[in-house]
């Protein structure tokens, strides 16, 4: 007896399902970054940085097309893209660590690029403070 294999997850629920998380991750990196860190938002950083380190994968190619290119580096590794500086750190206290002003560049690239990659129009639909 054989098997069906797996019908592929339509384009529009990952996608769909990618701006949830990223939503929820921006918004809690936001709030962190306004507000100070916070047990909650650490807890909601992990869980979401989670989500991202095994699916960003499968979406990084659509949303990479919409960010300015990455510095050439001489490096013998990739440089990570804005969405992976996002949740590279393990914590987001570590993140935080970075320049304010660099996280809130990430957070806009980052927006943009989802905006353009699924052709959003709603200004509330990704709004991070």
């Amino acid at each position: 007896m054989t098997q069906k294999p797996l019908a592929p997850i339509p384009a529009d629920r990952i996608a769909k399902t990618f701006i949830e998380h990223y939503t929820k991750l921006a918004q809690t990196i936001a709030d962190a970054n306004q507000y100070g860190q916070s047990p909650g938002l650490e807890t909601q950083y992990t869980a979401e940085r989670s989500w991202m380190l095994h699916n960003y994968r499968f979406i990084k190619k659509q949303l990479t097309q919409h960010l300015p290119e990455a510095p050439k580096a001489l490096t013998w590794t990739k440089p990570l893209d804005a969405f992976e500086q996002l949740f590279q750190s393990p914590t987001l206290t570590q993140l935080l660590h970075q320049d304010d002003r660099t996280v809130r560049d990430l957070l806009q690239l980052t927006q943009t690029a989802v905006k353009q990659a699924f052709h959003l129009t709603e200004p509330s639909k990704l709004a991070v403070s």
